[in-house]
């Protein structure tokens, strides 16, 4: 019972310094409290929220840049038709020949890496 009594008197003596002037207002208030939180321990904590931040942005860049490129590498039909023809191209120019699935593996690894 005395804490709810001390908490309505702190009340009603705030309201009262702002009535009087003492305090402008309750926004003028936050905005000295705020100056006196960006100070010392204030900008610390402010600092490691900024690092902390960082990390997880840079982390999520990561991994969509990730996604993106195994999108972009990704062949369609007609580039795997051509990388094909290629490919039958320099075999040939060397008297070689591979079995249609070892060709494919080839050009699988080759858009994958």
């Amino acid at each position: 019972m005395l804490r709810v009594a001390s908490v309505t008197a702190g009340r009603a003596v705030r309201r009262a310094a702002c009535a009087e002037g003492l305090v402008a207002t309750p926004s003028a208030r936050r905005a000295v409290g705020g100056e006196i939180a960006a100070g010392g321990m204030g900008r610390k904590w402010e600092d490691k929220e900024h690092g902390q931040e960082a990390v997880y942005f840079d982390k999520e860049d990561r991994e969509l840049l990730r996604k993106l490129a195994k999108k972009a590498n990704k062949p369609n039909e007609a580039q795997l038709k051509q990388d094909m023809t290629q490919l039958d191209a320099i075999l040939s120019k060397h008297n070689a020949s591979l079995p249609d699935a070892c060709k494919t593996e080839i050009l699988q690894f080759k858009h994958a890496h």
